[in-house]
């Protein structure tokens, strides 16, 4: 603004002198009228044009400058921006004046071109510097700023004015040239009028272009100034201006705020009289030096005093601005509050020196695990000067601390924030000793840091150490026993709990780590099968302290513990708590149950043995006479059929006889390779009459044949039994499914059965849609005389003989169950290759080939005696009866060159076995052919000698064509 102030003098003092030459060269127009003209084109196309531009460059130079200036100490982004914007405005103004300037270059273009690309180039100059000047304004970095306005603006601003005030000069000459040629014209007097119009217009022109920018200046600094008013004024730091005296010219409100004074009082003093005595000299020193031609420039933290006496802290930025050598200078400051920042790294001062005498070991480490502080006390305790551990790893002085373990603490430390741990720590001198590390994690600076606290727990680990040897026996003792042992005090708190006690009750580790008695009381209450019971037992005995008690208690998963729970008493009689001691008694309870199990077993043996031979002799009887009944011609078919279903039953009779039998061990199982899909197949017919109308039989039967090696007696027993259940599980009656399939069990399939084995098999399942089995009660189902039905409606060992077939058959069962939808029975069984090697021919006795030889029957059952007589008598045999070994001796001996075979039973009265009649015979004659028939399979008819059946020997009930045919081969046969 200076510069702009100062070119309108310069403009008048020219118009003036152009004035005095118009009036000189009117004298002498009349000498060179056409040389006036010209000179006056020149100065109105050229002189006076190129002075105006030159004037102009040099205005939007000072404007740019003084704008510029104005936004580094705005408040506000908004009165930056509108700065800066005058200031672009000012850049357009002075690329105008020079395509203006470029315009009237009439008389000396190379002169004229040459001044002008200095002035540009220097614009250039100043324009770059400026650029980054505002660059720094817009970033908010007035330090920088300011500096860069010292060293680098204010100086192209200088190197940029030099050759304008050149140009306008060079401009002013070159009117001057032209004015002096116009007054040397002057004397031609036919031009004077003419010259001194022209001139006078000149004049005109001059001083309306002088009053414009004059006008246009004062408009522009009064703007100015209101613009640098508001932005010193609403500044959030102070902004004060002082004098090279120390005066203050002006300061603005947050400056009087900081320290207290109003305005009016500030500007009656000086900065030495408000600053810190221990700062004043700074100040005065910089001011000195920067008016002998040091630096201009300051920043430094400086102490004011405030109007009540305190001290404040400030950051201080200040810059000496010169503005000529008549007007000196003023040194510009802004003054940043910062007592509580000071205030805030005092106190970690006295934190660090807290730190620093703690009586624990204090430490900082880096996310390298080296240490970046240690305090005395660590140094102390590990003999080692600070600058020893300093910079050094963990590891110096933790031998324990691998990269493995710091990674865990490391984690740990930015998961919770903290981590404690007891640890070894090595001196200096090579000694180890214990500590305990509390460890917490910090972020400072964007760093992570591991800030700790060690303590010598020496004496405390001694302590501990020989209450752990104290008590060591007392805990050997207590876990070593094999009852679960529970001690608490008065209170309910736990004060002993041993491993076995614990295993015991499946006690999860927060109850165990848990004092409270509570917790874990409602814990075994959850496990109690009767928990009232349980918790009225405890709370008595809680309720009454001095109370011995001891009883059985029964958990829902089936285990039974022996409870006993005493006082805990010392010798003086003084109560400490209570002790409750369990044992596990399940094991002894299964065996008394397994006992009484095979008791039941017993007894059933016993009693099958006892019946079998008697009732096999009833069914040999029912099952002879039903095919002497079918060999009668005068049946009809349906009378036939019945006879044959009155054989088929006492084959299945004698089957349910042998299962019995064989449950018991009393029997052996008799298997031959069968068809499952045969076996079912034939027993259709007895399916249908055992379930009745109500109930709807479907098989789903696999399309190929599904061999498995079985007793048919028994695959029969089976699939009876789980029809009968499912017919009993659908009392309004429903849907029973049988279906067979093959099925192939790799490793994965047979983890999920847990009997199962992978391999080859196949499934017969059985389904009904019943009323199912509750949850609760499906491990029972398969127990020997458990059942759920009425009492006399079933034995309860009906699921228990088809686990044991499946099971003696190499196979296994599963159960499927859902309660009001129905139930499904798998049974898996081995598939073997090749065919049905046993399949039963229905061939009548008839048949048979018979004979005309005398045949020796004895068997002490008369009914079974007589249906064997009349079959063998039908075939055409002579037959010999006797109903005891001393019967059939004396037979013998009257027809003994007739008998050819005899045909006896091995169990009978009177003393004499089977076998010892057949010895006696034999030994009188070596050639007789010998057939024995027995209630008991040969494997269990307790005989020392070879029985093949259906060769020498026959088990009661027999069909009548196989005896027939034996009796038939045994004869052919010479030996």
């Amino acid at each position: 603004m200076k510069n702009q102030r100062d070119a309108s003098p310069v403009i008048r003092l020219a118009g003036m002198a152009i004035l005095g030459l118009f009036i000189a060269l009117a004298a002498a127009a009349y000498l060179g009228g056409r040389e006036v003209k010209r000179s006056s084109e020149l100065i109105t196309t050229d002189a006076v044009p190129g002075t105006i531009a030159a004037h102009y460059m040099r205005m939007a130079m000072s404007r740019s400058i003084g704008w510029v200036m104005v936004a580094a100490s705005a408040e506000t982004p908004q009165s930056r921006d509108a700065s800066l914007k005058t200031v672009h405005d000012a850049d357009v103004a002075f690329t105008n004046a020079v395509k203006e300037y470029e315009t009237t270059i009439k008389i000396n273009p190379a002169q004229d071109r040459a001044l002008l690309a200095r002035v540009t180039g220097a614009y250039a100059e100043f324009y770059r510097q400026r650029m980054a000047y505002e660059a720094l304004i817009l970033a908010g970095n007035r330090d920088r700023s300011a500096a860069l306005l010292e060293r680098n603006v204010v100086p192209a601003y200088v190197a940029v004015i030099q050759p304008a005030e050149e140009l306008i000069k060079y401009n002013h000459a070159n009117s001057i040239t032209y004015a002096n040629q116009i007054r040397d014209s002057v004397y031609r007097l036919y031009w004077a009028v003419a010259v001194v119009m022209v001139l006078a217009l000149i004049c005109v022109a001059v001083l309306v272009v002088n009053f414009a920018i004059r006008r246009r200046e004062i408009t522009e600094l009064r703007e100015s100034e209101e613009l640098f008013r508001t932005s010193f004024e609403s500044a959030t730091v102070g902004v004060c201006l002082v004098a090279t005296d120390g005066r203050f010219i002006n300061v603005n409100r947050t400056l009087c705020d900081m320290l207290g004074y109003a305005k009016e009082e500030l500007l009656r003093l000086t900065f030495s009289e408000i600053t810190h005595e221990e700062d004043r000299e700074v100040g005065t020193t910089f001011l000195t030096k920067a008016l002998s031609g040091g630096p201009k420039s300051m920043q430094m933290e400086k102490r004011y005093l405030h109007k009540e006496g305190r001290i404040v802290w400030a950051l201080l930025s200040t810059a000496l601005v010169e503005q000529s050598r008549e007007h000196g200078g003023f040194v510009i400051s802004y003054v940043q509050d910062i007592t509580e920042r000071k205030r805030a790294v005092e106190q970690l001062e006295m934190l660090k020196v807290s730190i620093d005498q703690h009586f624990d070991a204090a430490y900082w480490m880096d996310a390298g695990n080296r240490f970046v502080y240690v305090n005395d006390s660590a140094c102390k305790a590990l003999g080692y000067a600070r600058e020893e551990l300093l910079g050094k790893p963990l590891s110096m002085i933790a031998p324990d601390a691998t990269p493995h373990v710091l990674e865990e603490v490391w984690k740990r430390l930015r998961e919770t924030g903290f981590f404690t741990r007891e640890g070894m720590h090595r001196r200096k001198d090579g000694s180890l000793f214990p500590v305990e590390l509390v460890a917490s994690y910090v972020r400072f600076e964007g760093k992570e840091f591991n800030c700790g606290f060690a303590r010598d727990i020496t004496e405390r680990k001694r302590a501990q150490d020989e209450l752990i040897w104290k008590t060591a026996l007392l805990e050997a003792q207590v876990d070593s026993t094999l009852d679960g042992i529970l001690v608490v005090d008065t209170m309910g708190r736990k004060i002993l709990q041993n491993h076995q006690f614990i295993g015991m009750f499946k006690v999860p580790e927060e109850i165990v780590r848990d004092d409270d008695d509570a917790k874990l009381l409602r814990h075994a209450i959850n496990q109690m099968k009767n928990p009232g019971q349980f918790t009225e037992r405890v709370t008595y005995l809680y309720a009454h302290p001095d109370e011995i008690g001891s009883d059985e208690i029964e958990l829902a998963d089936g285990r039974v513990f022996d409870r006993y729970s005493a006082p805990v008493r010392d010798q003086a009689g003084k109560r400490y708590g209570r002790i409750w001691m369990f044992r596990d008694i399940t094991g002894r309870r299964k065996l008394e149950e397994q006992f009484r199990q095979s008791q039941k077993m017993e007894a059933v043996g016993q009693l099958a043995s006892g019946v079998a031979h008697d009732f096999n002799n009833i069914l040999s009887v029912i099952q002879l006479q039903s095919e002497l009944l079918k060999s009668d011609g005068g049946l009809s078919a349906k009378q036939k059929e019945y006879a044959a279903d009155i054989g088929d039953s006492a084959q299945r009779a004698a089957a349910l006889t042998r299962q019995l039998l064989l449950f018991s061990r009393k029997e052996k199982m008799q298997t031959r390779a069968l068809d499952l899909n045969q076996c079912i197949n034939d027993l259709t017919k007895m399916l249908r009459r055992t379930l009745g109308e109500h109930v709807q039989l479907q098989f789903r039967f696999a399309m190929q044949s599904l061999i498995v090696r079985a007793d048919p007696g028994m695959m029969d027993q089976v699939l009876m039994n789980l029809v009968v259940n499912a017919r009993d599980a659908m009392p309004k009656g429903g849907d029973l499914i049988i279906k067979t399939a093959a099925v192939e069990l790799d490793e994965l399939a047979a983890a999920q059965f847990p009997l199962s084995r992978p391999g080859s098999f196949v499934c017969l399942s059985v389904s009904d849609a019943g009323c199912g089995i509750p949850s609760e009660i499906m491990p029972k189902i398969f127990e020997p005389f458990f059942t759920t039905k009425e009492v006399g409606k079933g034995t309860g060992l009906g699921l228990a003989t088809v686990f044991g077939i499946v099971q003696q058959h190499q196979g296994w069962i599963s159960v499927r169950s859902e309660v009001g939808r129905g139930t499904t029975f798998e049974v898996y069984l081995p598939l073997v290759s090749g065919a049905d090697d046993g399949k039963e021919t229905r061939n009548s006795w008839k048949t048979v080939a018979g004979g005309n030889e005398t045949v020796l029957l004895v068997e002490d059952e008369y009914a079974l005696r007589t249906v064997i007589r009349t079959t063998l008598v039908r075939l055409g045999y002579r037959v010999l009866e006797a109903g005891t070994g001393a019967e059939a001796l004396k037979t013998w001996d009257r027809h003994q060159s007739e008998i050819a075979l005899l045909l006896t039973d091995l169990v009978m009265p009177g003393g004499m076995t089977g076998k010892e009649l057949a010895e006696s015979l034999l030994q009188k004659e070596p050639k007789l052919k010998v057939i024995y028939l027995s209630g008991y399979s040969p494997d269990t008819a307790n005989q020392d000698f070879k029985l093949e059946e259906g060769v020498n020997f026959f088990t009661k009930p027999f069909q009548t064509h196989k005896l027939a045919q034996a009796i038939r081969d045994k004869l052919d046969k010479l030996t």
